[in-house]
């Protein structure tokens, strides 16, 4: 009777010790699937290293329990995603600077319609004269960081595209979307299109890193297409997205720091956070960042739009009020239409592609002569916090860039490095983080 009633007991204390040995385990296991269910909270991470991560730096993350998406030179990390017991595990790894949360983008309003006609913005600025005199900004190669473009479309000189949604950046350039063909016509719309664009002979690298089903993207994925970019030898990227809340972390800093350091030119949409009034320091990043060109936008009139973003980071201004640019077109490649769009996703374009008329007028310039003479020739609209400089225009910029002393890029480097120490940047506040906390991207809308 005695061991009868000693045999319950014994499997009740077998049980308890498995169910103490499992639990944890379970817990983990919940926490991983909770990670990637829940949207408070991003599972991709940023891992910064102290210096180039390789094989064992992979090993680190991957034997912890994450998945490696990307790994990045232009800075010393790679993105990952690491569920909680990963990130719990990794935390105290001497070899890790530090973790950053990848920022999950969402796209703007937006704005589309079916139009035919000649694209005002080229005539604002003024490039169709410079055309006239034969310059069209040829050798001389922008990369568009947004949602693709459309692969075959006749008027677009894409020379290359890869997919930075995917990890590794693999080719492809599909646009699913239409943001980034529409920005890829305002720069290089060729001279027989409906709408030519600002730099008709330019070359495009297609260099996807916002989703086809609402523009929004990752910043694991923008920073690989900046990196893409750079070892491509691009001169400039055009950059129509951004954030309305801080980063946490500077890694992507770094990186539109580094390459512009390296020779490339920067150029993003200021974000269209503005107020009627006019009023708040609410440009959005990477605008902000001083290694970038922060455009806002301005109508047919030279008048600020009203969502434009407004403060002291803006340095140009272009037209992005009722833009005519390309589209993609159906899948039986018969309809070549173009499409009308606003926002300053739509100003940023016209100062790559007038950045591309200058450089390729004077090619022994650096990025950092070509920025100058374009602030240095704009025309001024009135309040510095409202237009930046002024409106960006292409005869001067082209003529100045003509008339202009070269330095070597080696000169411009060494005088950015004085001026960056990157070992010390800190991330600016990219604008007011809003109620909802939620990120904003791809500056398209009403």
């Amino acid at each position: 009777m005695l061991d009868s009633v000693r045999l319950p007991g014994t499997l009740l204390a077998i049980f308890l010790c498995l169910l103490a040995v499992m639990a944890p385990l379970a817990g983990a296991e919940l926490a991983q699937g909770m990670d990637r269910t829940r949207g408070e909270q991003p599972d991709r991470y940023f891992v910064v290293f102290e210096t180039t991560p390789g094989e064992a730096e992979r090993r680190i993350v991957e034997s912890s329990g994450g998945e490696v998406r990307h790994t990045y030179t232009v800075v010393p990390a790679l993105s990952a995603y690491l569920p909680t017991r990963t990130l719990l595990a990794l935390e105290g790894n001497p070899d890790i600077v530090r973790i950053e949360p990848v920022i999950d983008a969402v796209p703007d309003e937006q704005e589309q319609a079916s139009a035919q006609g000649y694209q005002w913005g080229v005539t604002n600025v003024g490039a169709h004269r410079i055309h006239e005199e034969g310059y069209f900004g040829k050798g001389k190669t922008v990369a568009v960081l947004d949602t693709g473009i459309d692969e075959n479309h006749p008027h677009l000189n894409v020379v290359k595209g890869v997919d930075c949604t995917e990890p590794g950046c693999p080719d492809g350039q599909q646009d699913g979307h239409g943001h980034g063909t529409h920005v890829a016509g305002t720069i290089a719309a060729t001279i027989d299109s409906p709408v030519s664009g600002v730099a008709p002979g330019a070359d495009l690298y297609a260099v996807k890193v916002l989703r086809d089903h609402d523009a929004g993207g990752f910043t694991d994925d923008m920073l690989a297409g900046i990196q893409w970019a750079a070892e491509n030898a691009a001169h400039i990227t055009n950059n129509s997205y951004g954030f309305d809340q801080e980063p946490a972390g500077s890694t992507l800093l770094e990186a539109f720091a580094r390459t512009y350091e390296d020779g490339l030119l920067h150029v993003s949409s200021a974000g269209n956070s503005g107020n009627e009034a006019g009023l708040g320091n609410n440009v959005t990043c990477p605008a902000r960042y001083d290694s970038v060109i922060a455009v806002a936008a301005t109508d047919g009139d030279d008048e600020r739009r009203s969502t434009s973003s407004t403060g002291p980071s803006l340095e140009i201004t272009a037209p992005g009020e009722q833009i005519e640019s390309t589209a993609p077109r159906h899948a039986d490649n018969s309809d070549t239409s173009t499409r009308k769009s606003s926002g300053t996703s739509m100003a940023a374009p016209h100062v790559s592609g007038v950045a591309a008329l200058a450089w390729a007028a004077n090619p022994n310039l650096s990025n950092e002569a070509i920025r100058e003479l374009l602030v240095e020739t704009a025309h001024e609209l009135g309040d510095a916090d409202l237009y930046g400089h002024g409106l960006v225009r292409a005869w001067p910029a082209v003529t100045a860039a003509l008339s202009a002393p070269t330095s070597s890029q080696d000169d411009v480097r060494d005088e950015i490095r004085g001026a960056v120490a990157f070992d010390e940047v800190t991330t600016p506040q990219c604008a007011p983080v809003e109620p909802d906390k939620k990120i904003r991207a791809t500056n398209w809308r009403n």
